[in-house]
């Protein structure tokens, strides 16, 4: 009986060892996902996501710091200017032009669009809305020229959904962002490119729209 007792205790030890790394292997496999989710997350994040929230400026020389790094409104230029196309209205509200001061270390989600280490950007907050029924394509800004120097639309820093499909009757409201290639002080004048607007077989219904705006 005492052999066979220590028998049972014995058996059982070795189960649980022999578990422990199967147990090991579930959890190093849970956390490598977990990590790379997380990796995939951020690495999908657009540059916006990277900026500290500016809902709060209001005068030039306002600024809003987290731990992101320091916002410095440099210029808010009202537009408020409406553009019929096609049964779209397209509606430039405002552009406001922004300095961003990056915290240590955060400077590289911003090396794809620029090698400044603080710059200047502008915001522009616009909204559409589809007065017809059928869907169309329109992208608000697909490039930006400060003063001939070439912007592509692909680089914007903020990406909030404006651009592509725009169903009938749809409306769609939000800001799009670029980096500046110089100092706004520098720059005299931007000039602002919409894409055409297309129906869904990508037939041009109306053409692009160009806003000049200047800075000064």
């Amino acid at each position: 009986m005492r052999h066979l007792l220590l028998l049972l205790i014995l058996t059982g030890f070795l189960a649980g060892f022999c578990n422990e790394p199967s147990i090991n292997r579930d959890n190093k496999k849970n956390i490598s996902e977990a990590v790379h989710l997380k990796e995939k997350t951020l690495k999908s994040k657009t540059p916006s996501a990277q900026l500290p929230k500016d809902n709060d400026f209001s005068d030039s020389g306002d600024s809003i710091s987290s731990f992101f790094g320091t916002l410095t409104l440099k210029k808010n230029i009202p537009i408020n200017k409406l553009y019929l196309l096609d049964g779209i209205e397209y509606i430039v509200n405002d552009i406001k032009i922004i300095h961003f001061q990056p915290a240590p270390g955060r400077e590289h989600f911003f090396r794809k669009y620029t090698n400044l280490r603080e710059f200047d950007f502008i915001k522009m907050n616009v909204e559409m809305v589809n007065t017809k029924p059928k869907t169309v394509k329109f992208t608000p800004i697909i490039s930006l020229d400060a003063d001939k120097v070439f912007i592509s639309g692909e680089k914007d820093i903020y990406q909030e959904k404006m651009s592509g499909n725009l169903k009938g009757g749809e409306t769609k409201k939000g800001n799009i962002g670029f980096i500046l290639p110089t100092p706004y002080e520098q720059v005299n004048q931007i000039n602002i490119t919409s894409s055409a607007v297309r129906d869904l077989d990508n037939i041009v219904k109306k053409s692009p729209v160009s806003i000049q705006v200047l800075l000064r």
